[in-house]
């Protein structure tokens, strides 16, 4: 066990966490960004950005995501299988070319094997926490490698939002510092006063959106009850 991760293993109980977590997210693309444009879910990310965030519409909208996303999966899945590998060269070519190696990708190469992008995977897990799916939300931001840390530091304040936080903890040494989640998710979880101060004033330094602001101030007022609680 690290020294970095062993600081976060006895963490708080109780939890600030009771706003719009689903909206802390880092990682969605705008509609016009290229990331946002691979032609699978074009539409759906054009859809994302005007979509309010209301639970059945959310939950329809994950689908537009999902449904190419399996079907795209499942394809790579089975082009690369050993035993048609050798026969499917034309039509390998044609899928890395149309899917991995497009200016505007849908997959990206995961070691041995293929993965949604980052900013698919951010969709999914947005849409699925707007759609009241947490742990399907967890999963899509949550990948084995435990990259992008903006992705893993959004499903560690999902795992805070369930009470996971000894789960969350396991997260920590993905997280690399930037941006206002991860010192947000760092400040939750720290298990030392002084920590959790510091990665506090960080995260309140950079909190720029009315929900992060707000994030901040409920973290301010839960460590106020706190310390009255014990008097």
């Amino acid at each position: 066990m690290s020294v970095l991760l062993a600081l976060f293993m006895t963490v708080p109980t109780a939890t600030a966490v009771n706003f719009d977590v689903c909206a802390l997210t880092e990682s969605l693309p705008a509609a016009k960004d290229p990331a946002a444009l691979a032609p699978p879910f074009k539409r759906a990310f054009v859809a994302l950005a005007s979509t309010p965030p209301h639970q059945k519409k959310m939950a329809k909208l994950h689908k537009r995501f999902a449904r190419p996303a399996t079907k795209l999966l499942r394809q790579a899945m089975t082009l690369f299988l050993p035993s048609r590998a050798e026969r499917s060269q034309a039509k390998i070519r044609r899928f890395l070319k149309r899917h991995v190696f497009h200016p505007t990708p849908s997959l990206i190469v995961d070691g041995d094997g293929f993965d949604l992008t980052p900013a698919v995977r951010a969709a999914l897990a947005y849409t699925a926490c707007r759609a009241g799916d947490l742990d399907r939300a967890i999963r899509h931001a949550r990948r084995p490698r435990l990259k992008p840390a903006a992705l893993i530091a959004y499903a560690a304040a999902l795992l805070i939002r369930q009470g996971k936080r000894e789960v969350a903890a396991e997260l920590v040494p993905a997280l690399d510092g930037r941006g206002f989640l991860a010192p947000w998710v760092l400040a939750e979880l720290a298990a030392k006063a002084a920590d959790r101060d510091r990665y506090h004033r960080v995260a309140s330094n950079r909190a720029l959106t009315s929900v992060q602001r707000e994030a901040v101030a409920r973290q301010v007022r839960w460590r106020k009850a706190k310390k009255k609680g014990r008097r």
